[in-house]
């Protein structure tokens, strides 16, 4: 998981360990960084509860958007949402802007329909704290890619993210950088369904092997009750690896990540 990323677009572990290998990856350009850098003071120092739509969508959305190589061709606004369109090299990116930290869910709807009219791939929704990058042929899916704009600049894997996702140059073109990546991001997933299929069904061989040896010295236990147990146990350690996947539980915490993680339980066991 990536701290200040959220969403299944692509996912963290496939961010991590395959999306480097694509063709058309870069590394964020000094000079980007730079100018990232500074919005985010900008941004920080202008924006808060009382900022106006018009000043989040000036502040927070279109400077990032300009940083990152898109022009804002046409707007429209009310006083209640902005409404961009960002283009570049022929790609359209539509763009909602909410009041500032309102939540991001209840403009789904109207993103979509803005990715739809423009006849737009992806679609866009901020308000000012945090971006969303909505898939807007898929809609049935509802999934996303946010990033939180807080941290964007100083978590170094949002920011390589970020940019390797959303800068113009990945968004359009023939062929685009961000289709490529989110489609095989989605295959990544189910190959790791793949495996993790046959490793629960492995996994279960080895647990009832090891309560089997173990009741054969306290006496016979019926095979059915050892099949109960064994799934009980491995239902628990699936559960407890995706609360800490989708951050359920604070790994970030010392504490917890040094006593109560399946890592420090499975290193505990393995020193005796």
């Amino acid at each position: 998981m990536i701290a200040g990323v959220s969403g299944r677009l692509v996912s963290a572990s496939f961010a991590a360990t395959l999306l480097p290998e694509l063709s058309g990856i870069r590394q964020t350009p000094l000079q980007a960084q730079r100018v990232l850098m500074r919005w985010d003071a900008a941004r920080q120092a202008s924006l808060g509860t009382a900022s106006s739509v018009r000043a989040v969508a000036d502040v927070a959305v279109v400077a990032l958007l300009r940083a990152v190589g898109f022009r804002i061709s046409r707007r429209r606004e009310t006083p209640s949402r902005c409404e961009l369109l960002a283009e570049a090299s022929g790609a359209m990116l539509p763009v909602v802007v909410m009041p500032w930290a309102e939540s991001l869910d209840a403009t789904w709807r109207d993103a979509i329909l803005s990715g739809i009219a423009a006849d737009a791939r992806w679609c866009l929704c901020s308000n000012g704290r945090a971006l969303r990058l909505l898939d807007a042929h898929r809609t049935w899916a509802r999934q996303h890619q946010e990033f939180d704009l807080e941290s964007l600049v100083h978590v170094s894997e949002a920011l390589t993210l970020f940019w390797t996702l959303l800068r113009a140059e990945a968004v359009a073109g023939s062929d685009p950088l961000l289709d490529r990546a989110v489609a095989a991001s989605a295959r990544h997933g189910v190959d790791i369904c793949s495996a993790l299929g046959h490793g629960v069904l492995d996994a279960l061989a080895l647990v009832m092997r090891s309560l089997t040896a173990s009741e054969s010295r306290r006496g016979a236990t019926p095979l059915a009750q050892l099949l109960d147990e064994s799934l009980t146990v491995l239902y628990r350690v699936l559960f407890l690896l995706f609360a800490e996947a989708r951050g359920l539980v604070p790994v970030w915490h010392p504490l917890y990540r040094d006593r109560y993680t399946i890592d420090a339980i499975v290193s505990a066991l393995l020193a005796g």
